[in-house]
């Protein structure tokens, strides 16, 4: 499931599928300290910090909804030093 996470600013903030959730090991390695769940899974390890949206990991899902919370909370996060994780299921972004 999922591919590689990858780096979308620097080492702050990270974008990937559900593979790594439940490996407290990859996160503290990492150093990632707040996750954004948008799938069914999310880490059941101890965080700083986390939002679970449970929804559908499918391009017809509507997360506009979910946007200003989540950039909120992503850029509280950093702002305080912190680093992120925001995955879904696959771990892929997909464009129209």
């Amino acid at each position: 499931m999922g591919g590689a996470p990858s780096h979308i600013l620097g080492e702050s903030l990270i974008q990937g599928g559900a593979d790594v959730v439940n490996n407290p090991d990859w996160f503290k390695k990492k150093e990632v300290t707040h996750v954004v769940s948008i799938c069914d899974m999310s880490p059941r390890h101890e965080l700083k910090g986390k939002i679970h949206l449970d929804v559908d990991d499918v391009m017809t899902t509507d997360l506009f909804q979910y946007f200003e919370q989540t950039t909120n909370f992503i850029h509280k996060a950093r702002s305080e030093g912190g680093r992120v994780y925001v995955h879904c299921a696959a771990g892929t972004a997909q464009f129209l």
